[in-house]
């Protein structure tokens, strides 16, 4: 058969037909016109499996694709040709990469085949698609499972070389799982084992790999030194894909560390090597300039990275969308066919039995027959009416699950809009909010406290020498309400919004408040903080500040207590304040002005406050977030 078929080929590139350098479709298809017919011969059929894989690769259409991929499909099952189902896994699959559960399936299947055939090659393939295929939908114990399945076939079959990208991949997905110290340790035993292999592969994945483990662990000029070092290897990989992505790496760690110029370079540096790349790749290069530009505050520069950035993301989840919308549109059709044919399959069983039953009706008597003849009629009138009406209700049933998904679909989004309006009113809020206190704070300051300080002056110009003992002791008493007003003036007004909190932050705020009230030595005041506040929102940050605030100034009224210790820690998401001190504790927890405030500032930031309380020993404000 195979000097037939080579016979074939070389005769068909004499064809005029051929001499006017036809498309790779139609060649395909002429070469699959002249084979032998199906299952004439296994060698024919097998090369026929070959060339509709390949026209369902090379065809455009969807449709027709899956068309020659499923024939194909069928004709290698028949044949039980092994190798021929695994070519058209592996098309299907590729077709399929835009929904990866389904394409999760054919790497199962393939796997199945591969293990029966004992192919290792196809083995480590299929393992290595489902590592990828679990990560990318951050199922992380099913990419782990299929991981170590790789790493054990590497180890009895592979080369050394094998065996360490198997275990790079462990380490890559427990960085993922956020296991950063297993995923380290993974990393620096390949660097290890690595040494006397010497391979630029595996240096390369460990110095990229671990890099990104010591950013995590903020041990920035450790990951600067491994991923420079990882832009001088030639290890085979694209030049510019590299280059790209580990330059942008470092850039990222110099904006970290707000050494802008350098993150410029570096963004720069991946920029210029982005020509051929993935709308992936650009998208995180695009995204990272943005950030350094807004950093500089460069408008112009912030703004065009910005609408590249913005284009591209939107142009890669469009194509993503009309891909699996094709493709599911696809099945669906293809379901509908198949439930059709049933249909068709039943109907016709159905009209073989009643004729049986019209033929024995016949030869008994022809009275029986013209009965059985109304009786088939009134029959098939109610098999319609009943047919039609299943038609109708699944009909209806369809109609209603389309709009059920519809509705929920539109719903969600509704959702997601009303979630992102809610933050963006609150955030408006609080800025408007800080704009009002910042104007009344300035009326406070400029206009009252003005007129408290001009009439303190015009007072102070007056002889008490000359006043009576009475009037001395109203002047007196005067002039030390006219301080009092003008003190309470004036720290209203530096409370309701304090430069400390914009300049130094909330930690940097609450110690120069501490440090002020410690100079005054009424309450000895420890402040103890522990963990990073840096990305606090302003209106959390605003509202910490003030519950303290308002928690510091009623123990000084009130508590008369000689030592105060107050602890603030941020860690796992998780907020908690604390204050406690030494004073006569609280009657009634509920009563007061003050109460009510630091209970309305708890609930805006959605807090829990804890109480306890005790006479003469002492009370303790707990609150968390």
């Amino acid at each position: 058969m195979k000097p037939i078929i080579a016979t074939l080929i070389f005769s068909l590139s004499f064809n005029p037909v051929f001499s006017q350098k036809p498309s790779k479709l139609d060649s395909l298809k002429n070469v699959l016109a002249h084979l032998p017919a199906e299952g004439k011969s296994f060698a024919g059929d097998t090369l026929r499996v070959r060339v509709l894989c390949e026209m369902g690769e090379g065809e455009e259409n969807s449709q027709k694709s899956i068309e020659y991929l499923k024939k194909a499909q069928f004709i290698a099952e028949k044949q039980n040709d092994r190798k021929g189902q695994l070519l058209v896994i592996d098309k299907f699959s590729k077709l399929y990469s835009y929904q990866p559960a389904r394409a999760v399936e054919y790497y199962l299947k393939g796997l199945a085949i591969a293990e029966n055939l004992q192919d290792l090659k196809k083995i480590t393939r299929y393992t290595n698609k489902l590592v990828g295929n679990y990560s990318s939908r951050n199922d992380n114990d099913n990419a782990m499972k299929y991981a170590k399945y790789n790493f054990e076939i590497n180890q009895k079959y592979g080369s050394l070389e094998d065996q360490l990208l198997s275990m790079n991949v462990i380490g890559a997905i427990y960085f993922e799982m956020k296991k950063y110290d297993l995923a380290l340790h993974f990393f620096l035993e390949i660097h290890r084992l690595n040494a006397n292999l010497k391979s630029k592969k595996i240096e390369n994945a460990y110095l990229i790999n671990s890099a990104k483990v010591y950013i995590i662990q903020k041990q920035y000029s450790i990951a600067l030194s491994n991923l420079q070092k990882a832009l001088k290897i030639e290890d085979g990989y694209s030049y510019s894909d590299k280059n790209s992505f580990v330059s942008n790496e470092i850039a990222l760690i110099y904006l970290s560390e707000n050494k802008l110029q350098e993150a410029l370079k570096y963004a720069k540096i991946s920029e210029n090597t982005l020509d051929g790349l993935s709308n992936i790749r650009q998208v995180s290069v695009f995204e990272t300039l943005t950030k350094v530009y807004k950093k500089l505050n460069d408008i112009k520069s912030y703004t065009k990275y910005l609408e590249k950035f913005t284009e591209i993301s939107l142009k890669e989840d469009s194509l993503k969308n009309v891909k699996l919308t094709e493709y599911i549109n696809l099945d669906y059709v293809s379901e509908k066919q198949l439930l059709q044919i049933n249909d068709l399959n039943i109907n016709i069983k159905e009209q073989e039995y009643r004729n049986r039953l019209l033929i024995l009706g016949i030869v008994t008597s022809i009275a029986i027959l013209i009965g059985l003849f109304f009786f088939y009629k009134a029959i098939q009138k109610k098999s319609m009416e009943i047919y039609l009406q299943n038609q109708r209700i699944e009909e209806l049933n369809k109609s209603l699950e389309f709009k059920v998904k519809e509705r929920t679909a539109e719903l969600s989004e509704a959702n997601k809009e009303l979630i992102k309006k809610n933050f963006e009113i609150s955030e408006a809020l609080f800025k408007g909010q800080s704009i009002e206190r910042k104007r009344v704070a300035a009326e406070l300051h400029d206009n009252l406290g003005s007129t408290l300080s001009a009439l303190k002056w015009r007072l102070g110009a007056l002889d008490s020498d000359n006043l009576s003992k009475k009037e001395r002791v109203i002047y007196q008493s005067i002039m030390s309400m006219m301080n009092g007003a003008y003190e309470d003036v004036r720290n209203l007004s530096h409370n309701m919004l304090p430069k400390e909190l914009a300049e130094k932050g909330l930690i940097g705020a609450i110690e120069k408040l501490v440090n002020d009230l410690n100079a005054v030595n009424k309450i000895k005041i420890e402040f103890v903080s522990k963990g990073d506040f840096e990305e606090m929102k302003e209106s959390m940050s605003f509202e910490l500040y003030s519950i303290c605030l308002e928690l510091v100034n009623n123990a000084f009224k009130y508590s008369n207590a000689t030592k105060m210790k107050i602890h603030l820690s941020i860690e796992g998401g998780k907020i908690l304040f604390n204050l406690k001190d030494n004073g006569v504790g609280l009657e009634n927890t509920e009563e007061g002005m003050g109460m009510t405030n630091i209970r309305k500032r708890v609930e805006n930031i959605q807090g829990n406050l804890h109480i306890n309380s005790q006479t003469n020993i002492g009370s303790e404000f707990i609150i968390t977030v």
